[in-house]
């Protein structure tokens, strides 16, 4: 008798984890669309530099926004890359950036603050510290003295929410929940020097 306890108490177990990890794993009801994107990017030639320009558009999923209400920090990174094009080989990488942005809020005020290159600004809403982050002009890429009038070379800009920033006993569901993988993917420009 008390092996077939054991068995029953084993398979209910088992039947519990399978549930708890499908649950996981199942894509998740946010009625909010998270997403990041790049709405438009481009460079330009200002004063012998090549520069970057782009509008970024973010949207938090409901998750997100709760751990930010609860004093979790969320670092988001935009990478900036300048490739040039090579018929036989590989795109030679010319300049690769990244910038982090740490959005945090803060819990008397309410105010929400973006720090980026050891500068913090203050917002009021969470849409204008989101809009900041997302715009980026005239952003300093390269001399254009490296370009070569005949080369073929393409920009290119990214932007994701870093999870591995996250409190550590976030991560592990972080990394399993579709709300947490915010990425914009590459979007690729054609640059003419």
């Amino acid at each position: 008798m008390p092996a077939s306890a054991s068995v029953r108490f084993r398979s209910l177990l088992a039947a519990i984890a399978a549930l708890l990890v499908l649950s996981l794993l199942a894509p998740g009801t946010d009625a909010r669309a998270a997403s990041i994107k790049v709405r438009e990017a481009g460079s330009n030639l200002v004063a012998g530099q090549l520069t970057a320009s782009a509008q970024l558009d973010f949207e938090l999923s409901e998750e997100a926004l709760k751990a930010l209400d609860n004093g979790v920090a969320l670092n988001i990174v935009v990478e900036l890359e300048v490739l040039k094009e090579r018929f036989w080989l590989w795109d030679r990488t010319l300049v690769e950036h990244s910038e982090n942005f740490r959005l945090e809020r803060q819990a008397l005020s309410k105010n929400y603050l973006v720090t980026h290159k050891y500068r913090r600004r203050s917002f009021l809403s969470l849409q204008e510290a989101l809009e900041f982050i997302g715009t980026m002009s005239d952003y300093p890429l390269l001399d254009s003295t490296e370009l070569e009038a005949e080369g073929n070379y393409r920009g290119r800009i990214r932007a994701w929410l870093d999870i591995e920033s996250l409190p550590a006993p976030m991560r592990p569901a972080a990394h399993i929940s579709a709300s947490w993988r915010l990425n914009s993917g590459w979007h690729e420009w054609r640059i003419h020097p």
